[in-house]
């Protein structure tokens, strides 16, 4: 849910604050009932976010929202709810809703930016969080966000202009200072971009990925003055870690070390913990019916015993025979 306190429109506002009854006349008893219903799931639905129980939360303010349709809160509080509850293609529908009743509100352009990114249309993410940054409201997170988008684009240059403002005002944003690596290293410039990544581990030493990337980065620029010097931090740091705790280590990049083959093991144990958070697991079976017949099996069909499985090479769902 957001932060902000509840500040419904006038079509809601008896709802939450005692008027005056010289200032606000009785409304007719169908509209008064409408503010009821819309104050009372909008309620239930703060009080099943505070457990997290996001797609029951999206169930309650939805109602919420169609009992006061011309509230633009409500509307972006059900976006915040879809997002957390892992519907981004409602979350997208409700915050735009949310901004034709409240143009430019704040709240709204954020969600609909971080929503339109994780969908991967990042041309139409980096236009709303531009439109968030012009008008005054953004943050040095918010913009990180915005310029990861062009980055993603392979536009390197709008991305250091909106990554170079972030960190201006929040110096130690080490997640702007990351995004601004790769955005130096985009445009050729390496030697900045290990100058970033020696800030990400002036503020996070323990950084087991920043001190992969920082070693990376000097052997691209054939410096090999430190090299014994990062190893042993690199060591240091893994004998420092805690065992199964899942962190990006860059085991791949960490292979181009004479590191022992334990620490090897461990990074590349460690990675695909870190990156798999939060990944829901394919269901064991398919939920189709199960065929015989081979060629309703090649329509869309499936063998029985069939399950789901992601291709290793080609990225491609696939369909395997146990």
């Amino acid at each position: 849910m957001t932060s902000r306190a509840w500040t419904p429109s006038a079509g809601l506002a008896a709802a939450a604050f005692a008027v005056a009854p010289e200032l606000a006349p009785a409304p007719p008893p169908a509209a008064h009932s409408a503010r009821e219903a819309a104050l009372t799931h909008w309620q239930e639905g703060l009080t099943l976010a505070t457990r997290e129980a996001w797609p029951q939360a999206a169930r309650a303010i939805a109602r919420a929202a169609r009992a006061g349709p011309s509230d633009a809160f409500l509307w972006v509080n059900l976006a915040n709810a879809q997002r957390h509850a892992g519907a981004p293609l409602r979350a997208i529908a409700a915050a735009r809703r949310a901004l034709q009743h409240s143009r430019g509100d704040p709240l709204a352009l954020r969600l609909l930016g971080v929503c339109l990114a994780y969908m991967h249309r990042y041309a139409a993410a980096a236009q709303v969080l531009a439109e968030l940054d012009a008008s005054g409201h953004s943050t040095p997170e918010v913009m990180v966000q915005h310029g990861s988008a062009p980055l993603s684009l392979q536009q390197p240059k709008p991305a250091d202009v909106v990554l170079l403002r972030a960190l201006a005002l929040q110096p130690d944003l080490v997640q702007g200072h990351a995004m601004l690596v790769e955005a130096c290293r985009e445009r050729g410039m390496k030697r900045d971009a290990l100058e970033c990544m020696k800030t990400v581990l002036a503020l996070q030493p323990d950084n087991l990925e920043a001190l992969a990337r920082v070693s990376f980065e000097k052997r691209q620029l054939c410096d090999w003055w430190s090299l014994d010097a990062d190893i042993h931090t690199v060591v240091q740091a893994w004998a420092n870690a805690v065992p199964g705790q899942a962190r990006v280590a860059l085991s791949f990049t960490l292979l181009s070390l004479p590191l022992a083959p334990e620490l090897l093991l461990a990074a590349a144990k460690a990675d695909p913990v870190a990156l798999s958070r939060g990944i829901k697991p394919l269901p064991a079976r398919l939920p189709s019916p199960a065929v015989s017949d081979p060629m309703q099996a090649t329509s869309g069909g499936r063998w029985p015993g069939e399950r789901a499985s992601v291709g290793r090479n080609g990225n491609d769902l696939t369909h395997t025979r146990n």
